[in-house]
């Protein structure tokens, strides 16, 4: 029979989950907590304690069917309950509980920082009450984030925090507020000394304190201005140190300078006890000093006046009076401080001097034909306007160029073997009357025979034309007045009585020449040669 039953439990589709040869459900009696059919052994054991999972109070906070222990669930604050079972607070939503993650909690509220809605008015990661900061209006805000519009001197402290010594409610510093001394509190928040009331504290104005106590003059002068000059009496001008303004005495001043005679130290040159600049004196050399102090050693004429003032017309420092000076003139000035002529410049005045003067023009002949007021043509040193008669055409390139480049000095014929020219000159007179015309000719050859011939034109004009070694000037109604022979020096004359002889009479003109030999080293080989011309107008 017990085969039987063998043959009959192996034929059977049995559990035997423990394998022990025994069906499960035979070994159910007793072994089965909770009448799944499962031996207990076979059970369900998650924590391996030999008894089922479900015979056990085993927690199971999320119901899965697997108890708490026997999983892997999260238990970041180890309080031995599953974190997915417990209301624990996730603010920031990540999935892990904020007790279980080191978030800032500066305020220690229980509350990550990052999950409040805390204030960090200056954007720097930390909340405003978890930092140390200055708050002047005990608002809870930061000065700093109260700044905007609200900082007018820009000194990062809120306008209703900074000084406002007027308490008007803006800063001083935004205000136009003097601050005479400088020391950075407004003027109208001190209380500076303000003596003459003008609206500027003492300290901060420029003004007189003449004894230096800190007060302006203008303050203490109540009974201490004697003279109403704005000076207090202490400080004003009290030359005799007597204690009261000189002003306020009546002192002596005579130079009404402000200062009493007596305190200064004035010159009385003539001790008449005047000062010398309160009287009235002769004061040549405006010096201050009256003359008569002044003339001892300095008066060399004795005349009162001091030298320096005396006439000193040369201006050497010594008066006229004292020195040797010519007065050619006797009219008492010296002659070197007029403005004489002296046209010959020899050193004296024409006026002084006896001298030609032929055409009594008071300048002395000579100096009128050398300042060029008069033509000396002939060149015998009187002026032509004087002499009786003109020269004319003469051998110095004037005129007509003499034959052969054999020209002569000023007032000459053309040049003879001599090297000078024949000169042909009149003295007398041209008047028909006297009939004195005296006629010479000099520079000439010596011992050689000279004609003298007249005529009633001058050729060329004046200027001549070549002839001989000289040139021909007179011409026209032509006439021989004589043949003579020169004297050693080359001289000869032809005298008075020319007018008589040919009957010449007022008005009429003649032209005269010299015609000479001159045989011996003749210029141009011609051998003979002639003068200038001298024209000749007949007067009464």
């Amino acid at each position: 029979g017990g085969n039987t039953n063998l043959h009959s439990y192996e034929s059977e589709q049995s559990s035997d989950r423990n394998a022990n040869g025994i069906p499960d459900e035979c070994e159910l009696a007793g072994n089965d907590c909770n009448l799944n059919g499962i031996p207990d052994e076979c059970d369900t054991d998650c924590n391996a304690n030999g008894t089922p999972d479900d015979c056990e109070s085993l927690e199971d906070c999320n119901a899965n069917g697997t108890p708490d222990v026997c999983e892997q669930l999260a238990d970041c604050n180890s309080n031995g309950t599953p974190d997915e079972c417990e209301q624990l607070a996730d603010c920031n939503s990540n999935g892990t509980p904020d007790e279980c993650e080191q978030l800032a909690d500066c305020n220690a509220n229980g509350t990550p920082d990052e999950c409040e809605q805390l204030a960090d008015c200056n954007a720097n990661g930390t909340p405003d009450e978890c930092e140390q900061f200055t708050d002047c209006n005990t608002n809870g805000i930061p000065d700093e984030c109260e700044l905007v519009g609200n900082d007018c001197n820009s000194n990062g402290i809120p306008d209703e925090c900074d000084t406002d010594c007027n308490q008007n409610g803006t800063p001083d510093d935004c205000e136009s507020l003097e601050d005479c001394n400088l020391n950075g509190t407004p003027d109208v928040c001190e209380q500076l000394a303000d003596c003459n009331a003008n609206g500027t504290p003492d300290e901060c104005e420029t003004f007189a304190d003449c004894n230096s106590n800190g007060t302006p003059d203008e303050c203490e002068l109540v009974g201490n201005d004697c003279n109403l000059n704005g000076v207090p009496d202490e400080c004003d001008t009290d030359c005799n140190l007597n204690g009261t303004p000189d002003d306020c005495e009546s002192l002596a001043d005579c130079n009404l300078n402000g200062t009493p005679d007596e305190c200064e130290q004035l010159a009385d040159c003539n001790a008449n006890g005047t000062p010398d600049e309160c009287e009235t004196f002769a004061d040549c050399n405006q010096s201050g000093i009256p003359d008569e102090c002044e003339l001892v050693g300095n008066d060399c004429n004795l005349n009162g006046i001091p030298d320096e003032c005396d006439v000193d017309c040369n201006l050497n420092g010594t008066p006229d009076d004292c020195e040797s000076l010519e007065d050619c003139n006797q009219n008492g000035t010296p002659d070197v401080c007029e403005s004489l002529a002296d046209c010959d410049a020899n050193g004296t005045p024409d006026e002084c001097e006896a001298f030609d003067d032929c055409n009594q023009n008071g300048t002395p002949d000579a100096c009128d034909i050398t300042q060029g007021t008069s033509t000396d043509l002939d060149g015998n040193g009187i002026p032509d306007e004087c002499a009786p008669g003109i020269g004319f055409c003469f051998g110095d390139g004037s005129g007509a160029a003499c034959p052969c480049g054999n020209s002569a000095g000023p007032g000459e014929g053309c040049a003879n073997s001599s090297g000078v020219g024949g000169l042909l000159s009149a003295s007398g007179s041209n008047s028909a009357g006297l009939d004195d015309l005296t006629l010479d000719v000099s520079q000439l050859p010596s011992g050689q025979f000279v004609l003298l011939f007249s005529g009633s034109t001058q050729v060329a004009g004046g200027s001549g034309i070549p002839f001989g070694d000289g040139l021909r000037c007179a011409g026209g109604d032509g006439l021989r007045h004589g043949v003579r022979v020169t004297n050693a020096g080359g001289t000869a004359s032809w005298s008075s009585g020319l007018a008589g002889t040919h009957g010449w009479t007022t008005g009429d003109v003649r032209t005269f020449q010299g015609w000479y030999r001159d045989p011996v080293a003749s210029p141009c080989g011609q051998n003979f040669n002639l003068t200038n011309g001298m024209q000749v107008t007949y007067t009464p």
